[in-house]
């Protein structure tokens, strides 16, 4: 979004967010492995598979057909454009 990352810290430090622990999503992190091409954005789509949540990411890899089955996924300009008011 081409943001400083000063200016990420503080959006994200002001979000009211409940982190969802491990053990909610762990079962699904093999699953959500097998359809993500990189291994560490599996844990976040294993979140999203577990809790039902939309995951916002900008990488074009979260994006695909593959992890579209899966999970509902949106752009961070698709996500302020729906949800921002």
């Amino acid at each position: 979004m081409g943001l400083h990352h000063d200016d990420i810290e503080f959006i994200v430090s002001s979000l009211p967010l409940d982190w969802i622990p491990r053990e909610v999503y762990a079962g699904y992190v093999r699953r959500a492995a097998g359809a993500v091409g990189v291994p560490q954005d599996a844990p976040f789509v294993a979140a999203s598979l577990a809790t039902g949540i939309p995951l916002v990411s900008g990488d074009a890899h979260l994006h695909t057909r593959k992890i579209r089955r899966l999970i509902r996924t949106h752009r961070p300009r698709e996500f302020t454009d729906v949800f921002g008011g």
